[in-house]
Formats: structure tokens, C-alpha cells, sequence
């Protein structure tokens, strides 16, 4: 079974929307109604397969890259995945089974009527490891399929849950970065900023600096203290220079797909192309219809 995060089931969304429109047009029995809903339900296709074009060209023309080499930019990564702080697992709403991620929905049964009592899901970025690398993916935006799905029954109510599991294969694809700590540093600015901080605490700069104890810092004893500052300075971004950069996944600037899976990418561009069939029978369905509502209404 399919997730979708962010998405909210965007493609059955739209086939709802048309069902909707269908639905309506028989109610009504107007020709004029069924010429408009026919256009409407035509051009919802149309814009729909459009959209799932792109975002299959986007999934299977982006090849995948090494965390260690990837260019900066849009980018499809592939790799295992770990928790933040693998000490304290990410839990499931429902199951509180241990997790990446995890989405769900609660329905109850009123006789024939189910309906939707809560439903949501987490945000809590996690790691991709290629072997190359490690890679922080965030969350925010991205559309997650998933093929972990599990379903129970509790008196009335029944549960539905997607998640991604630590250890499990990963494809992301969205806007990768690298995050250096050494590119930010300036010698300047950090000098200037510690000494700014030294003087807001005067009597322990007196301590340190005023060597006649005349209560005030002169110009030789401003120097010890530059020199001081830039002493830490220096051992401070030596320290940060040895850190690891950090690379970061998230959602592209431009609006491009960010996608999250466990479904191999294969699976992924077949689920795609039976969107665009399904859009473009519609399209096409509507389209024959046109002329014969036409003649009719005439």
C-alpha cells in the first residue's frame, strides 16, 4: 500500500474530485451542466497528468548519487536509515513500535457510516548512511511513500499505520546541501564578538586585564586583552574545523518533488505511469463526450 505524507493522496484526491463532479451532473440531468462537467473533469486530467509527468521525469532522470561526492543541489540519495538519537527510538502513535516515521488513521464504524476520528503524523528528521556517509533528512514538505502498512480492528474503531523503519533501505530525493562550520568562520567577527562580550562584564575584565589596578583597561592592557581574545579564538575554530561537515536533505527552493521512500525506484516510476494512463483515459474519455453532449444540447 501506498502513504503519502505531505501529499495527502493528491492523485485520489483529484479522482475524487472528478467522481464529485460526475455525481453531480447525473443528479442534476441538465445537458448544460454534463457539456461544463465533462470540460471541468477534462481539464482537471489534463492538469493532473502534467504534474505526474513532471514529477516521474524528476524521479527517473535524477541518477542516484554517493553522499561523499554528491553535487550541491537536487540530488537522489540511497542509503540505510538511522534515528536522530538511536538511544531514544522514534515511537508510533498507535502501535508504539519503534520508527523513522510514522503516519495514522483512526476511523469509526457508526452502522453504514465510518468516519475519520483522528489521524496524523510525525516530523522528527532522521539519518541516511551509504557507506560514504551520513546524510540528515528533514521532513518538512516531503511527500513519503511508504510500503510498511499496518491495520487492526479495536471494538468500533479501526487503525491504519505507515512507517519507515531504522536499518531499512531509503531513496530521498529533493535539495542536497553541505553544511560547513569552517566557511562561516571569521576571525574578525569572532574576535569582535568575544571582546563585545568580555566588556559586558567589566569587573571580570578588570580582573583579568587591569594589571596597575587602577580600575580602568589602558591601551597596553587593551592589547593583552586582543591578543587573549584572538588566543581563543583560534583554538576555538581549530576545534570547530575538525568537526565533520553535515549533509542535509530537504525541500528544493523551486518547488521540485521531494520524495522520501522504501519502494524500490523501480516500483516507484510504474506507480506513476499508472497515474498518467488513468489521467490521460480520463482526458481522452471526457474529450469523445464533448461532441455528443454538444449535439445533444443543440
Amino acid at each position: 500500500m501506498f502513504s503519502s505524507l505531505r501529499r495527502r493522496y493528491g492523485q485520489m484526491i483529484t479522482s475524487a474530485s472528478q467522481f464529485i463532479i460526475a455525481a453531480f451532473a447525473v443528479q442534476v440531468r441538465e445537458l448544460w451542466v454534463w457539456f461544463g462537467s465533462a470540460v471541468l473533469i477534462g481539464l482537471i486530467s489534463l492538469f493532473a497528468w502534467r504534474s505526474v509527468l513532471v514529477r516521474r521525469r524528476l524521479f527517473t532522470g535524477t541518477a542516484i548519487a554517493r553522499i561523499v561526492s554528491a553535487a550541491q543541489g537536487y540530488a537522489l540519495l540511497h542509503g540505510r536509515g538511522f534515528d536522530m538519537d538511536e538511544s531514544v527510538p522514534l515511537l508510533a502513535a498507535c502501535s508504539n513500535r519503534p520508527c523513522l516515521w510514522y503516519r495514522y488513521r483512526v476511523t469509526e464504524s457508526s452502522g453504514r457510516h465510518r468516519s475519520v476520528v483522528d489521524s496524523g503524523e510525525s516530523d522528527t528528521s532522521f539519518w541516511i548512511d551509504d557507506g560514504t556517509g551520513r546524510c540528515l533528512v528533514e521532513l518538512k514538505g516531503a511527500e513519503i511513500i511508504s510500503g510498511n502498512e499496518k491495520k487492526w480492528t479495536e471494538g468500533n474503531l479501526t487503525y491504519v499505520e505507515w512507517t519507515l523503519h531504522a536499518g531499512e533501505t531509503i531513496y530521498a530525493l529533493g535539495e542536497f546541501n553541505t553544511e560547513r562550520a569552517a566557511a562561516r568562520l571569521s576571525m574578525r567577527e569572532s574576535m569582535k564578538n568575544l571582546l563585545e562580550e568580555w566588556k559586558r562584564n567589566k569587573k571580570q575584565l578588570l580582573e583579568r586585564f587591569d594589571l596597575n589596578r587602577d580600575g580602568e583597561i589602558d591601551l597596553q592592557e587593551w592589547e593583552l586583552a586582543r591578543a587573549a581574545a584572538r588566543r581563543e579564538v583560534e583554538k576555538t575554530h581549530d576545534e570547530i574545523r575538525r568537526q565533520p561537515d553535515v549533509h542535509c536533505l530537504r525541500l528544493p527552493e523551486n518547488g521540485h518533488l521531494y520524495l522520501i521512500t522504501n519502494l524500490n525506484p523501480k516500483k516507484i516510476a510504474r506507480h506513476y505511469l499508472w497515474w498518467l494512463l488513468f489521467h490521460i483515459a480520463v482526458f481522452f474519455t471526457a474529450l469523445a463526450l464533448l461532441p455528443w453532449l454538444w449535439t445533444l444540447a443543440v
